[in-house]
C-alpha cells in the first residue's frame, strides 16, 4: 500500500457542508500523510448527476471507499484505520 492517501472531496463552491468536510480533511492531513483534491461537481454533468443530493462526498482512491455526508473526523479516521490494519 502507498504511504500517501489520495482523498477526493466532491462538492460545490459556497457549500457550508463542503467547507465543514474540508476542515475535517485538513485535520486528517495533520495526522496522516494524504493529498486532498477538491472537485466541484457543477463543472461535470456526470458528477453532478451522481452526487448532487449527497455532497459532500469523500472518496479514498486506495480503498475504493466513499463516505457521504454526514461524516465527522472519527468516521474518516475509522475508515482509514480499517484499511491500514
Amino acid at each position: 500500500m502507498t504511504d500517501i492517501l489520495h482523498i477526493t472531496l466532491y462538492g460545490t463552491e459556497h457549500c457550508h457542508l463542503c467547507e465543514q468536510a474540508s476542515d475535517i480533511l485538513h485535520q486528517v492531513a495533520a495526522e496522516i500523510p494524504c493529498k486532498i483534491q477538491h472537485i466541484d461537481i457543477t463543472t461535470n454533468d456526470t458528477l453532478f448527476a451522481q452526487y448532487q443530493t449527497s455532497i459532500p462526498v469523500l472518496h479514498i482512491a486506495e480503498f475504493k471507499q466513499s463516505l457521504n455526508w454526514p461524516f465527522n473526523l472519527a468516521d474518516v479516521i475509522r475508515l482509514i484505520s480499517r484499511h491500514r490494519l
